[in-house]
């Protein structure tokens, strides 16, 4: 990407006094944490060129708990696939196909499909664009859109106006829908082979100290 994005807000129609008792916070759960995005893929189409359907993600079950982060991928052909992150050293780990091996890729790779905070870094007084109430609940709903040489997209977020949580976010080809839940109380355990690669991946990372003088 281009590092001259120009960033057009679409500001909100509301006017700015009636927006002084709106708080624009994002309160997307910190630390051990357990959410669901749903998944609507808005420009796909339903088949391949074969006629076969497209392989798409409907789905992300994420837990987060310690210095890990575990994403359970619901495809629609009805199989899963996991993320497996470590927040420190961020690296996130993962194959496709259990005959692969294993991935490895920073988090920020990921771009939009971190679905976590990231996602809602935008949000805030400037791209506050209106109030709504979905099912008897205000929602505050968010637009920006982003502009350069790669990409032009106007991404939209909606905040539940009394809990603060992320309740939707899309780019103009994926909306997502998050709900939250209470993490599990067993502790996340990376299996055998992801903990072998994220030790090979750490040792790597890790500056080899001088051997002094003798």
């Amino acid at each position: 990407m281009n590092k001259g994005i120009i960033l057009v807000l679409l500001l909100a129609t509301v006017p700015l006094h009636a927006q002084e008792s709106i708080s624009h916070t994002v309160n997307f759960p910190a630390g051990d944490a357990a959410w669901t995005v749903k998944l609507e893929h808005l420009r796909k189409p339903a088949t391949t060129e074969g006629g076969s359907p497209v392989r798409e993600v409907k789905s992300v079950d994420v837990v987060r708990k310690g210095n890990l982060r575990q994403d359970t991928l619901h495809w629609n052909d009805g199989t899963t696939s996991h993320y497996w992150w470590s927040l420190s050293p961020a690296v996130v780990l993962f194959r496709t196909k259990p005959s692969e091996p294993i991935f490895s890729i920073r988090p920020g790779q990921l771009s939009s499909r971190r679905f976590d905070e990231s996602n809602f870094s935008w949000v805030g007084p400037q791209t506050f664009r209106k109030m709504e109430v979905v099912e008897g609940r205000p929602l505050r709903v968010y637009r920006i859109k982003v502009e350069d040489e790669d990409i032009k997209k106007i991404f939209t977020a909606g905040i539940d106006g009394e809990t603060g949580l992320p309740v939707t976010w899309s780019d103009e080809e994926t909306a997502a829908t998050f709900t939250f839940g209470a993490p599990p109380s067993a502790p996340l355990v990376l299996p055998g082979e992801y903990e072998a690669e994220l030790r090979r991946i750490v040792s790597h990372l890790t500056p080899v100290k001088p051997a002094g003088k003798r």
